[in-house]
């Protein structure tokens, strides 16, 4: 099977109505989303893109050489000709190539003190707060994103009245946790010179020319797309990646969590993750991770913890079949969380025993 990138159940209507109101059973439910994962790819063959295509904008990008970066716009005292400036612009502003998830969204503040929002932003754009604060702003998230582009985006706009500037978001944030739960959500996901959007209209396994966004990719050559948006929600968007608070609800939670384990009753085991004397030792003595990044086996433990709460895991794969070696069946997933030490991410392999209920670290680079 295909790995999935990636699964977002936040919002999901559909899926928790298929859940609740058709009674199905956790097993079920992982097997209509592996189905609709194959509408997915069915989906998308008219356009010529391959889901394999899609990776490099629904896993976390690295920090080093591919970007989360945000660009924040102050939309006030005229909102209309900041929208436009961003529709008739940023567009041309990106490498026709290149291969991004784009999140956008005004910044929500109504959860929580305004200028308390207000001035983590603006401390994270690394700027002093001013007497415009209380204003309304517009943000623009693009993942997989070269410094080369980002100075291009950031040098047009610079002298830009409406443009506060533009941050790292590569790495965790109280600001980024903030915007990914209540502000930015995939509105586009560009692949080369193919663009793929949500169209409400249009059936599982079919795909439209229509462009439900803000941005004029036709005018500048590029093919827009329709992906049918319960697909879209689920596959493409492109889920952020924290740890600071939580970003899933009781219900995205146990969707998420049934999906992995397909049991109604099974949470994927929290202070429970098992390193085997053999793994532990070649993590600590032949690639010598704990000593790099300066934590204990314990405090390695509660960082995979805090990823498995807030659903932060990728590359999900199920295996199942009999281990000629060790003469034994298996009916395993595996999956991929990413782990930050010191400004640097670490890519951490897990796999979870369908019938031994127990997740074990496979590898880490």
């Amino acid at each position: 099977m295909t790995a999935i990138y990636s699964i977002e159940a936040r919002d999901s209507f559909l899926l928790k109505t298929m859940y609740e109101y058709f009674d199905l059973t956790a097993n079920e439910l992982q097997k209509e989303i592996i189905a609709e994962h194959k509408a997915l790819m069915q989906a998308l063959i008219p356009t010529g893109v391959k889901y394999n295509d899609f990776r490099c904008v629904l896993i976390p990008s690295n920090g080093k050489d591919r970007f989360e970066q945000l660009f924040v716009f102050r939309l006030t005292p005229n909102d209309n000709e900041v929208y436009y400036d961003i529709k008739k612009n940023i567009v041309e502003l990106l490498d026709k190539d290149s291969k991004h998830n784009i999140l956008m969204g005004d910044l929500i503040t109504f959860y929580s003190n305004p200028y308390s929002v207000i001035s983590l932003m603006y401390n994270t754009l690394d700027k002093e707060i001013d007497e415009k604060w209380a204003a309304d702003y517009f943000l623009i998230y693009i993942n997989n994103i070269s410094m080369a582009s980002i100075d291009k985006i950031d040098k047009f706009f610079k002298n830009k009245y409406y443009y506060m500037g533009t941050c790292d978001l590569s790495f965790d944030s109280k600001f980024k946790s903030f915007i990914s739960n209540v502000s930015v959500a995939t509105t586009y996901v560009k692949i080369g010179k193919k663009v793929f959007n949500a169209d409400t209209d249009i059936e599982l396994t079919e795909c439209s020319n229509i462009n439900n966004g803000l941005l004029n990719w036709e005018k500048y050559g590029y093919k827009v797309f329709g992906v049918n948006q319960h697909l879209f929600d689920i596959f493409l968007r492109y889920k952020i990646d924290t740890t600071i608070g939580t970003i899933a609800s009781d219900d995205d939670r146990k969707i998420n969590t049934m999906f992995i384990t397909s049991d109604e009753t099974e949470q994927l085991p929290i202070n429970a993750i098992a390193i085997d004397k053999a793994k532990y030792s070649y993590l600590e003595t032949e690639k010598r991770i704990f000593d790099r990044i300066g934590i204990s086996k314990e405090d390695f433990i509660k960082e995979i913890n805090k990823k498995i709460i807030n659903q932060s895991w990728y590359n999900i794969e199920f295996k199942s079949g009999y281990n000629n070696k060790t003469k034994k069946a298996y009916n395993v997933v595996t999956l991929n969380i990413f782990l930050e030490f010191k400004n640097k991410k670490y890519v951490l392999a897990l796999t979870y025993d369908i019938d031994t209920k127990q997740v074990l670290v496979a590898t880490m680079y």
